[in-house]
């Protein structure tokens, strides 16, 4: 009987063991998955705005003129948010690594 509850324990404590580890790993591919996607989502935004940056866009009128400036303020202020946004990719970085 006690030889039964002795490899009893040992299979649970094994089992314990595992759970953690595997528990570690998935929190790491979770982490690392995070930081994957702010980066793949970071590019893909940034390939946009290099696209409508480059360009070569010029008013004919006041309206199209007005027009353009409020895609550039629109443009302004995605950059931002981007900016403050983004400030996150090297805290996950550091927290992958």
């Amino acid at each position: 009987m006690k030889g039964q509850w002795e490899e009893l324990k040992k299979h649970w404590d094994y089992l314990l063991e595992r759970t953690t580890d595997k528990g570690q790993k998935l929190n790491e591919a979770s982490r690392q998955q995070r930081f994957n996607t702010g980066i793949r989502d970071f590019e893909f935004w940034l390939s946009e705005a290099e696209t409508l940056l480059a360009m070569k866009d010029q008013a004919r009128d006041l309206a199209s003129a007005g027009n353009l400036l409020k895609k550039h303020q629109l443009l302004e202020t995605e950059m931002l948010a981007r900016e403050v946004s983004s400030a996150g990719i090297p805290i996950l970085w550091e927290e992958w690594k």
